[in-house]
């Protein structure tokens, strides 16, 4: 049985094991394994091969909720039979004991039909455990493509939402500019025109209502500040730090693995200062308020931005060196110096 690994589950289980083959014990393994599946999110982009499991699995569940409810059906039908057996006893004793009583065949023929529902509650629950089992591996089988498909949903979804915002941003600044227009146009109009400014004033409409001052008292226009800050965060949140991790299951996990990880990503920062804290690891005088870790000695420490640069510059010395080594085995001679060539083809330095 392949669930969660949790001190629930394993306390469930074992009260599970304690209980009599019935409609019971069969009703409780639903429960378990409809508990445990709840947080798959099995309606979420499903694969077709989840979701062909999942619809086998359904179909399980139904079936053995059908099966334990036969139980009672067959357990109502003995009482029934039993009855029926009891009265045709009955009615040879009232006669006076004259003839056989009758054998008790339908309570036999009826407690047959409880044994056949009980032997039926084993098998769904064989059959349910199964199914659910199926669709356990289904899922572990499609994790790698499926989480990677909703990852680029995820980046699709994220640029769709700042382009959305972006337009409401600018329709938010459009409506303020033009009520904010539509505000100093009156109050520009009626601060020219003392009498026109009495007239106004003075207006009601029919239940003494105002009708100036209120269309104009305390009017407070869209703020466009708070979604310009929502506009930020979303913008802010572009980095999915979990979709640069990768399943044991997925092709290209052993390559990613194995490769460095990109300086750039915010995780590795935020991974950096929680381990080597946020003073600068090298002087461990100025704050690290670099845009990058920097990776020492095989481990990511934060640095400040002099540093950091310093060690930059340092790495491409580094680099350039190594490489003119490489140039002078593979051609025999440093291609940065200067040379004169003898009449023997000889190289001297210039």
């Amino acid at each position: 049985m392949k669930l969660k690994k949790t001190r629930d589950s394993s306390y469930d289980l074992s009260n599970l094991q304690k209980m009599p083959a019935g409609p019971a014990r069969l009703l409780k393994l639903l429960q378990i394994l409809e508990n445990d599946l709840s947080e798959l999110p099995l309606d979420a982009n499903s694969p077709a091969s989840v979701i062909e499991a999942h619809s086998a699995f359904t179909g399980a569940v139904a079936f053995a909720r059908q099966t334990a409810g036969q139980v009672e059906t067959a357990e109502e039908a003995a009482g029934e039979a039993s009855k029926a057996d009891v009265a045709a006893a009955v009615k040879v004793a009232e006669a006076g004991g004259a003839g056989k009583f009758p054998e008790p065949t339908r309570s036999r023929k009826a407690a047959g039909a409880v044994d056949a529902a009980l032997l039926g509650c084993e098998a769904a629950e064989k059959h349910v455990d199964a199914a659910h089992e199926h669709l356990v591996s289904a899922v572990q089988k499609a994790w790698p493509d499926w989480r990677r498909d909703d990852v680029a949903r995820a980046e699709e979804a994220h640029g769709d939402l700042e382009a959305a915002l972006a337009a409401a941003l600018d329709a938010a600044r459009v409506l303020v500019a033009r009520r904010a227009a539509v505000l100093t146009l009156d109050q520009e109009m009626l601060s020219r025109d003392s009498a026109l400014h009495a007239q106004v004033s003075g207006e009601r409409r029919p239940g003494a209502v105002a009708w100036y001052a209120e269309t104009h008292h305390d009017y407070r226009l869209f703020d466009v500040q708070v979604l310009g800050d929502l506009a930020k965060q979303v913008a802010a949140s572009h980095e999915f730090a979990a979709g640069d991790w990768l399943p044991p299951e997925d092709p290209r996990h052993a390559e990613l693995l194995a490769t460095d990880v990109d300086a750039g990503r915010h995780w590795l920062r935020y991974m950096a200062a929680r381990e080597t804290g946020k003073t600068c690891s090298v002087c461990c005088r100025a704050d690290a308020s670099a845009p990058v870790p920097m990776l020492i000695d095989g481990k990511w420490w934060t640095v400040c931005e002099t540093c950091f640069k310093a060690n930059a510059a340092e790495q491409d010395k580094i680099l350039a060196e190594l490489q003119r080594r490489a140039n002078v085995d593979q051609h025999g001679v440093d291609p940065n110096a200067a040379y004169s060539i003898g009449e023997d083809g000889s190289h001297h330095p210039a």
